[in-house]
């Protein structure tokens, strides 16, 4: 994709203004502030939190015993960057923008908690990875590579994404970004981590304007669809939202649906 350099700039200026002023709370995770690593049982004493009493150990050994964890404010931070062909598409601005701009929000309100950001680019697999980001002078290096990715012809591996998840070894708060346009029956996640998904749309796919039949092309595989009606291509888009709905509720998986008009009021609440 190409981008000229005034864009690229204002959508960092202007996502790191809207990060540094939104109000995301403590943190942008279900985790909360309480500590997440376990680190021992030791005996019950006075002013414990009687919620974090191990009742399989108390029995056995007839003494009260509490579950000690190492309070961390600090969150492990992971957005994954879903770049398919379908995001090559956009009746305001492309897709993909919408994408490198809902990253970039995110990943500066990642670094303003101070909490620690992962960032990855994935397809068939991660094909760019930027670790334990702790400066918001990084996060340009990663909207470079999301916006200057050819996407045209690339489609997400599920199964192989859902392997890449089973690889984090710390509990995380993950983000998937995507427009989750193709089949994802093969997406799978544990509940070890508090998974986010972000799904990008254009305002064309939610609400199909008259422009009698459209010719579409798979951006995925470069091949023409189908010369559809408009009813037709709009059902098409509901039963993928309803597919995703169903699968993102299988596996517990939080979501919301965001495009370019949307933006800035709804990724406050994610």
């Amino acid at each position: 994709m190409i981008v000229d350099e005034k864009t690229y700039k204002n959508i960092l200026i202007e996502s790191k203004k809207f990060a540094s002023n939104a109000k995301y709370g403590t943190h942008l995770s279900s985790f909360g502030s309480e500590g997440i690593d376990f680190r021992e049982l030791s005996e019950y004493n006075e002013g414990d939190d009687i919620r974090k009493i191990h009742w399989p150990t108390s029995a056995k050994k007839q003494s009260l015993y509490v579950k000690k964890f190492d309070e961390s404010k600090n969150l492990s931070i992971h957005i994954i960057s879903l770049l398919s062909g379908s995001l090559y598409f956009g009746s305001d601005i492309l897709k993909q923008e919408l994408l490198a701009r809902i990253v970039a929000i995110l990943s500066y309100a990642t670094i303003f908690q101070k909490d620690t950001l992962n960032s990855a680019i994935f397809i068939d697999e991660v094909k760019h990875k930027f670790k334990n980001i702790k400066k918001s002078s990084s996060v340009t290096s990663i909207i470079k590579q999301i916006l200057e990715y050819e996407v045209i012809g690339s489609s997400i591996d599920y199964e192989a994404l859902s392997k890449y998840i089973s690889s984090i070894k710390k509990r995380s708060v993950i983000f998937l970004v995507g427009d989750f346009m193709s089949d994802i029956s093969a997406l799978k996640v544990s509940s070890k981590h508090d998974v986010r998904a972000i799904v990008v749309r254009d305002k064309f796919e939610e609400n199909p304007k008259n422009l009698n039949n459209i010719s579409f092309i798979n951006p995925e595989t470069n091949e023409i669809v189908s010369s559809l009606p408009l009813q037709n291509y709009s059902n098409m888009v509901e039963c993928q939202n309803h597919i995703i709905r169903q699968s993102f509720y299988k596996y517990r998986i939080k979501s919301t649906q965001l495009n370019s008009h949307n933006l800035n009021k709804k990724i406050k609440f994610i």
